[in-house]
């Protein structure tokens, strides 16, 4: 049997979410969560903290989608891999601009 966590899966989201207040959502590292909680393992940290942002992201795009095209939620979902990627792209060159982007699609 393993070793039990040294931290729970909620602490490690707490831990990133005040860290991308204080800092900033592109300053959020498993390093950077590691130090703040005091431990754990960056293996696991990061494996935690990068499934709930993809969960995040996925259900921001979806509602963004949802809204501009007013599509049902089942619909949006199928087309997912696609607006995904489109999202990605285009958020990094400017977050205010999604809406355009999601148009652009």
């Amino acid at each position: 049997m393993g070793r039990v966590a040294e931290f729970k899966n909620e602490d490690i989201v707490k831990a990133g979410l005040d860290l991308e207040e204080t800092n900033g959502k592109d300053k959020v590292t498993p390093a950077a969560i590691r130090n703040h909680l005091g431990g754990g393992s960056n293996v696991r940290i990061k494996e935690i903290w990068n499934n709930f942002v993809s969960q995040r992201d996925e259900e921001e795009v979806l509602e963004n989608a949802t809204d501009i095209t007013e599509l049902p939620l089942e619909v949006v979902k199928s087309f997912w891999p696609r607006v995904y990627s489109i999202s990605n792209t285009c958020i990094p060159i400017h977050s205010g601009s999604i809406h355009r982007c999601m148009n652009a699609a």
